[in-house]
């Protein structure tokens, strides 16, 4: 058996990385208190519009049938039926609106061309307040990352159910967040 390159190397480290940091931010600890929703997922509640962004996809996304427009389409209509207005970049109403950007990278490695890693990330970026700074930025509030590495004949299918499974995520947390906001403020 012929030994891994150091490029096969570094895609398996990398891949462990960032499911590593996934897996750390999922276990974050919560805030005292509040032992349902952690920070990130609050900075989503009372987000009732926002703009879309999906990057271009990749080469090998788009040759496996999976295009900026497709994912941007099926993310909208997932957010319209769960009541949340997607706002058009170019317009004055967006200027202050949350932006939830999608990021879907890959690659493969020479000696192992079948199969693809991929790297997708959701974040949601808006103004937040810093009481230190006396001021409010636009920052990144909520990320969710995937990683995988999947043989090029499954790619089509398993990006698939990631970016299903990344948006209904996002969704499912912002409900959370509601529901917790309601909460805090006694159920009103």
């Amino acid at each position: 058996m012929r030994p891994m390159s150091r490029r096969v190397c570094g895609v398996v480290l990398a891949s462990a990385v960032v499911t590593g940091l996934t897996l750390l931010c999922w276990a974050a600890p919560l805030v005292p208190g509040r032992a349902a929703v952690p920070d990130t997922w609050m900075s989503l509640a009372d987000t009732k519009r926002l703009v879309l962004s999906v990057s271009r996809m990749p080469q090998g996304m788009t040759d496996a049938g999976i295009t900026t427009e497709l994912v941007a389409d099926q993310w909208k209509a997932k957010l319209i039926e769960a009541g949340i207005e997607v706002l058009d970049a170019d317009t004055p109403e967006s200027a202050d609106a949350p932006v939830l950007q999608l990021v879907v990278l890959s690659g493969t490695e020479p000696d192992i061309p079948d199969i693809m890693l991929t790297v997708m990330y959701a974040t949601l970026t808006q103004t937040a307040r810093f009481d230190r700074l006396d001021m409010s930025l636009r920052v990144p509030t909520y990320t969710h990352p995937v990683a995988s590495m999947e043989p090029k004949n499954n790619l089509g299918r398993s990006v698939r159910d990631d970016l299903d499974r990344m948006i209904e995520a996002f969704v499912e947390r912002l409900r959370l967040a509601d529901e917790e906001m309601k909460n805090l403020k006694g159920g009103q």
